[in-house]
């Protein structure tokens, strides 16, 4: 089984890994200031956000995780998983990239990001609104970071169950991107599904981002 794992996995990180990290960047990119502070928060090794640096090398980008990678790509810094821990208003953004899904206090981080940002706060994850959603999900998740050594809880949100976090927050402007192309032929035919999702929260106390080349 371990040998059949560890095939699964350097298939993923070969085949599938580089086509996503770049999809996801590109959509990134369209709600991200072009300077500032960005906060990744669950950032791991931080390669989404070094892409992104790329792109916009006037960013000054710091991660935050549960657990500091030794060969993370940008500054990380270690956090408890429930507190952010800056000061209110010390970034311009944060980004929140399938991380939520892997959490059981989704209202509690998202209120964080909220307290420290005085921007947008970009989530990517998923939406799971039926069984089979969530059957697909929990496999593409098993598969990408099983051999990782990356536990996975499977916690994937409907619609309904996102609006409502929300909703509690007291966030009224949500916009919602579907994420398309994140699965590279074949494996798109079964997993470029309406299920990857990206919400950009615009609370009451922050600046309106523009989208960038939306399409």
């Amino acid at each position: 089984m371990s040998f059949f794992i560890k095939f699964i996995g350097n298939l993923h990180q070969k085949a599938v890994k580089p086509q996503q990290s770049n999809c996801i960047v590109e959509y990134l990119a369209r709600y991200l200031p072009d300077e500032g502070r960005l906060l990744d928060v669950g950032c791991g090794t931080g390669k989404i956000s070094h892409l992104v640096g790329q792109q916009k090398p006037q960013l000054r980008i710091q991660g935050i995780d549960i657990l500091v990678q030794p060969n993370a790509e940008i500054q990380v810094q270690e956090f408890d998983g429930h507190t952010i821990p800056f000061e209110d208003n010390s970034f311009d953004a944060v980004t929140f990239v399938d991380v939520l899904h892997h959490t059981t206090n989704h209202q509690r981080l998202i209120s964080e990001a909220v307290r420290v940002s005085t921007g947008s706060i970009v989530i990517k994850d998923h939406l799971s609104n039926s069984w089979l959603d969530h059957k697909i999900l929990s496999f593409m998740d098993w598969i990408g970071n099983r051999s990782l050594g990356i536990q996975s809880i499977y916690n994937y949100f409907s619609q309904a169950q996102w609006d409502s976090v929300f909703k509690e927050i007291g966030i009224e402007k949500v916009a919602k991107i579907q994420v398309k192309k994140l699965y590279p032929f074949p494996f798109g035919l079964i997993f470029n599904r309406n299920m990857q999702v990206l919400f950009v929260l615009h609370p009451s106390n922050t600046k309106t981002p523009v989208a960038k080349n939306q399409t």
